[in-house]
């Protein structure tokens, strides 16, 4: 089974490697804790494999037994969000982060195909999030990949990280327009998705916007200071400057 290395990726640096118990010795409530093992327990009696680690995120670890993907990660608020990947079972919990208990949850869900994603496929998703009213941060081809079988391939699409969506109602309350709360990495499919003809939104967010994004935020963030000859935060990718 082909996977993408951007996304699935086996570590062989021992330092990097986790288990199953670096995750449960954060979940204070231990019939949390017997309730996953259970569940993992029986994956791996079905598939006659035992739980192997496969990768983290900024704030997830993903685990897979065969053809199942395990993925502790934050809860997520919205459960209608469009082409994200089934979650086959799912535990809530929380878990500790410093002095703070979290929402999180363990999702099993389907191994899907990420080999052979392209940025084409990444607009297209894109594409039908913003169009059903959803705005997409982190749009990239590691997050996407497709459900196993025939048929059209970009129907099989799916999105396999899906903490970074938001409905455009609630960026709205905070920002003028969601070009202003994109960033440059993302206003790339924004454009795209405008000159389709299909969003009737102000165009993607320009220098003098940039600027002033960067000014506000600046009191909540500290930017870092701008070294000899690093490009500056405030120039814009080509594909943005028009």
């Amino acid at each position: 089974m082909k996977e993408s290395k951007s996304y699935i990726r086996e570590r062989n640096a021992v330092k990097d490697v986790k288990t199953l118990n670096d995750i449960l010795k954060k979940i204070p409530n231990k019939n949390i804790v017997e309730k996953i093992k259970k569940i993992i327990s029986e994956y791996e009696k079905q598939y006659n494999e035992q739980i192997k680690y496969i990768d983290s995120g900024e704030t997830s670890d993903v685990f897979a037994i065969k053809d199942i993907i395990i993925k502790f990660c934050p809860e997520i608020p919205y459960t209608d969000i469009p082409l994200c990947v089934e979650n086959i079972q799912k535990v809530n919990y929380k878990t500790k982060i410093g002095f703070t208990n979290i929402p999180f949850c363990m999702c099993v869900m389907p191994r899907l195909q990420t080999s052979d994603i392209t940025r084409e496929d990444v607009q297209y998703v894109y594409n039908i999030l913003r169009s059903k009213g959803w705005v997409w941060n982190d749009p990239k081809i590691e997050n996407l990949g497709r459900i196993y079988g025939n048929g059209n391939s970009k129907e099989r699409l799916r999105i396999i990280d899906n903490g970074y969506i938001k409905r455009e109602a609630e960026v709205l309350q905070h920002y003028t327009s969601v070009s202003d709360y994109l960033i440059s990495t993302v206003s790339s499919y924004e454009k795209s998705y405008q000159k389709s003809g299909k969003s009737n939104l102000s165009v993607p967010i320009s220098r003098q916007k940039r600027k002033a994004f960067l000014q506000r935020i600046s009191s909540k963030i500290k930017l870092p200071q701008k070294k000899k000859n690093e490009i500056s935060l405030l120039n814009m990718p080509k594909d943005m400057e028009k």
